[in-house]
């Protein structure tokens, strides 16, 4: 007898209860795709002014050293 009252109950809560929590779930995903800064837009990049890919690969192959130095003073 308590056993179906209390499935009873469940099933009388569980319309209200599933839509919030479905609610705050989205709410929640929604802030954190849009309003959080994205981390990786802070790391320092080496080697932007040289444009391409094909440059950077060429400037990497004959000045590593001086790259490095560059990045690690960023």
């Amino acid at each position: 007898m308590a056993l179906t009252q209390l499935a009873h109950s469940a099933s009388a809560i569980l319309p209200i209860v599933l839509p919030s929590l479905a609610a705050i779930f989205v709410c929640a995903l929604i802030q954190q795709l849009f309003f959080s800064s994205n981390p990786l837009s802070k790391v320092p990049t080496v080697g932007d002014e040289y444009g391409g890919y094909e440059k950077k690969r060429q400037a990497y192959l004959t000045r590593a050293k001086d790259l490095y130095v560059e990045g690690y003073t960023k």
